[in-house]
């Protein structure tokens, strides 16, 4: 990372405009080099979302707070491990999810019906929820 910023830095300075700004996408947990980002890149985008997978359970993908599962993956929990391994708030963006999901109620004689625009896993997009 540190010869990517040195890279931007020079080539500014040669076509003499302002530098390019150095960002990545990582995932909330805190498995990558975090003083060297914090060093480097100008901010980082948390992909805090896709806690769990589609499954027989419904829960919420990208909670920012999980009442039902205090200890569990949310997006404030990662935000703060981030911070509190050194990457500044000023540099940390979170990710949104744009997407919904549906389910089947088993034996569900009273359910609504399945929305017309469901794909096979249950995801919808978001122009599909708009519309």
């Amino acid at each position: 990372m540190a010869k990517w910023r040195e890279a931007i830095e020079d080539d500014a300075e040669r076509i003499e405009r302002m530098p390019l700004l150095l960002t990545a996408a990582v995932y909330d947990f805190v498995s990558y080099p975090i003083p060297e980002i914090e060093e480097n890149l100008d901010w980082v985008n948390l992909i805090a979302y896709d806690f769990y997978c589609s499954s027989t359970l419904i829960v919420l993908p990208a909670a920012l707070f999980d009442p039902s599962n205090p200890k569990g993956p949310c997006r404030d929990s990662g935000l703060k491990e981030w911070i509190k391994a050194g990457l500044s708030a000023k540099k940390a963006v979170l990710g949104f999810l744009y997407v919904g999901g549906t389910w089947s109620l088993e034996g569900g004689n009273d359910a609504a019906t399945t929305p017309v625009h469901t794909s096979a896993d249950g995801s919808i997009n978001y122009n599909q929820i708009r519309s």
